[in-house]
C-alpha cells in the first residue's frame, strides 16, 4: 500500500537567541519519520529560504521531523501530516 500525506510550507530561518537573522536559501532539510523511526528523502528550501508545502510518502497522522544544520547551528520542526485530498 502506498501512502501520501501533506505538510505545510515553512521558513528555514537562522536565528541567534530567538532573534531571526535571516532565511537560508537553497538549504537542504532532512526529513525523519518519527512514528516509524526512519529517514525520508531531504527537501530543499527555495531561493527565498522557504520549503513549499508538499507531500510525503507516509500515512496521514504521521509525526515527521524536519531538521537542518547550518554552520553548526541546528534547528528542527515537528509536524503531524494531514491527509492528501
Amino acid at each position: 500500500m502506498v501512502f501520501s500525506s501533506d505538510f505545510p510550507q515553512f521558513d528555514v530561518a537562522y536565528d541567534v537567541s530567538g532573534v531571526r537573522i535571516g532565511l537560508l536559501p537553497m538549504q537542504s532539510v532532512h526529513v525523519f519519520n518519527v512514528t516509524l523511526g526512519e529517514a525520508l528523502d531531504d527537501v530543499i528550501a527555495n531561493g527565498a529560504g522557504v520549503v513549499e508545502a508538499g507531500s510525503l510518502p507516509v500515512a496521514a497522522g504521521t509525526t515527521v521531523r524536519f531538521y537542518t544544520d547550518h554552520l553548526g547551528a541546528a534547528g528542527s520542526l515537528e509536524i503531524v501530516t494531514t491527509e492528501t485530498p
